[in-house]
């Protein structure tokens, strides 16, 4: 009896200093006592309505918390500076991925050779009325048609075409953007110029310039102004209306109006830059916009159709018409560049009152 006391007596005191000496149990995986670090960084350039629109919250932390990464963006006035920042500053700009690139403003090579193929990039699941960039710099995440959006309550019929723009009952009740700030208004031009050439292109804005009201450097400008009436009609997405109707439920009384000589298509596509430092991290970033996800902050935050054609549409975008006839093919890389001063010029002139033109 005696004996099986203290062998019970020794058990328990080997299990007491057993217990004493027992190194705290491992954290569950993520969890630690000191916050963990990033495992890596992207720098992020676009334009100010990535974040005016509210795109940057509603995407980036998501990418953020997924790839353990901290995303830092620089916004910019617009592209043009924005580009003009990335070719002074070259492998300085410490860049990793461009957002915001319009197609109209990556019309030329000059443009586009400023970033790298992405050699793994796939179309299977983008739309297929889409433009694609052969050379698979520029990934579009998001598209519309260039058309006229117009308040119901001031047209109770828009006009249906450039021809019939030019009528005197649209005096001074046209908004549209700025050729040399954003690519709505330089896809204006673009589109302008691809459906009647360089003669035709003169006599219709010399015709539509009575009616233009306003020309704005944004097309967020654009849209704020016709939301307060200070025009009856701009020329903008086809998208804009529904989307307007979508995210701001009180907003019904505007409409679109597919001109019947064609559109122009206006796409937004991210890119790599050549010199990127992360250049792994920014192609999953890309990767990232266009999961359906991220898609569908395309949709509700930018108001573009989504790139990704698997991507669900709310029941307003579901009805909205395509163009089936878009105009960009028209237009030639060289002859953009050989013209575009011109045009350019003659854009600034029929833009200011001040100017008198003469036949």
């Amino acid at each position: 009896m005696i004996r099986h006391l203290r062998f019970l007596i020794v058990i328990t005191l080997l299990i007491m200093l057993g217990a004493c000496g027992k190194k705290d149990s491992p954290k569950p995986a993520g969890q630690t006592d000191t916050p963990q670090l990033p495992a890596s960084e992207l720098n992020v350039w676009a334009p100010k309505h990535i974040r005016l629109r509210g795109f940057e919250d509603a995407v980036f932390k998501e990418f953020k918390d997924k790839y353990n990464c901290t995303v830092k963006l620089r916004i910019f006035e617009d592209i043009p500076s924005l580009l003009d920042t990335l070719q002074i500053e070259g492998k300085s700009s410490h860049v990793d991925v461009v957002m915001g690139l319009d197609n109209a403003f990556t019309w030329l090579d000059s443009s586009r050779s400023l970033f790298a193929p992405i050699e793994g990039f796939s179309r299977f699941n983008l739309s297929r009325d889409l433009i694609p960039d052969a050379q698979k710099r520029l990934v579009p995440y998001g598209y519309a048609n260039l058309c006229l959006v117009y308040n119901t309550e001031v047209f109770a019929k828009a006009p249906e075409s450039f021809g019939e723009l030019q009528d005197a009952r649209y005096f001074r009740q046209l908004g549209i953007c700025s050729a040399q700030h954003n690519g709505e208004g330089r896809g204006t031009l673009f589109w302008t110029r691809a459906l009647f050439g360089d003669s035709g292109y003169e006599m219709l804005w010399k015709s539509i310039r009575k009616n233009i009201r306003d020309v704005y450097s944004s097309y967020d400008e654009a849209v704020s102004a016709l939301q307060a009436g200070k025009v009856g009609m701009i020329i903008g997405y086809n998208s804009t209306a529904y989307w307007l109707q979508e995210t701001q439920q009180l907003q019904t009384s505007y409409n679109h109006s597919l001109f019947k000589e064609g559109s122009w298509q206006y796409s937004e596509s991210a890119a790599i830059p050549i010199a990127a430092t992360h250049p792994l991290m920014a192609e999953n970033f890309i990767n990232y916009l266009l999961d359906t996800q991220a898609q569908t902050m395309v949709i509700y935050k930018l108001g573009l159709f989504p790139a990704n054609s698997k991507t669900p549409l709310p029941f307003d975008f579901a009805r909205i018409p395509i163009s089936s006839f878009v105009v960009n093919t028209r237009l030639s890389e060289n002859l953009v560049e050989e013209n575009l001063p011109e045009w350019f010029q003659f854009w600034e002139d029929i833009t200011n009152p001040s100017v008198i033109f003469y036949d």
